[in-house]
């Protein structure tokens, strides 16, 4: 079960009530939202999907760091590595060509 975000923090804002299990519909927790989106999620204009959000971050921040991973050698973990946007905008574009793919029934 997922835990609550702690008391008296400001970034979240519960939005939906407990339920308790009845026949066959399974019990629910209550619902956390950010609190920049309690009302709705913020809407941007000429983006419908999660894979455009992202395209346009890569268009923008081509060049800036985007996924980041720590090496351990011996145990111990090294400094931070990372991939720029345009990298990982390539990597995902692969993703989703080989995704159709397979979808597609090969």
């Amino acid at each position: 079960m997922p835990k609550a975000p702690p008391p008296g923090n400001s970034h979240y804002v519960e939005i939906g009530e407990t339920r308790p299990a009845a026949g066959d519909v399974p019990s629910a927790s209550k619902i956390y939202r950010a609190a920049i989106s309690k009302n709705g999620f913020p809407h941007i204009e000429g983006v419908t999907t999660l894979y455009e959000l992202f395209d346009r971050s890569v268009k923008a921040h081509a060049d800036k760091p985007c996924l980041g991973h720590r090496a351990v050698k011996d145990g111990a973990a090294g400094d931070y590595e990372y991939q720029t946007y345009k990298q990982v905008g390539g990597a995902s574009c692969w993703m989703v060509v080989g995704g159709r793919w397979l979808l597609s029934g090969c």
